[in-house]
């Protein structure tokens, strides 16, 4: 998990990566689950002052999506 290193805008976020090995094209998971780290809507709704229900309706169409089973 990376902190936020910046305002969350219309369709951008900036994370603070610190010195860790990160590639252009490695997964990055904003909800869902990865290993054993979870990362429920709930998380964001409580840090973004909303509910759960606007956070999955709100991220933006250019945003690639994988659905699994």
């Amino acid at each position: 998990r990376f902190p936020f290193a910046g305002t969350v805008t219309m369709d951008q976020i900036v994370v603070d990566c610190g010195t860790a090995d990160i590639s252009v094209g490695d997964e990055v998971v904003l909800i869902g689950s990865q290993g054993e780290e979870r990362i429920p809507a709930e998380e964001w709704a409580n840090l973004l002052g909303t509910i759960n229900y606007e956070i999955v309706c709100h991220f933006g169409p250019r945003l690639p999506r994988r659905h699994l089973r």
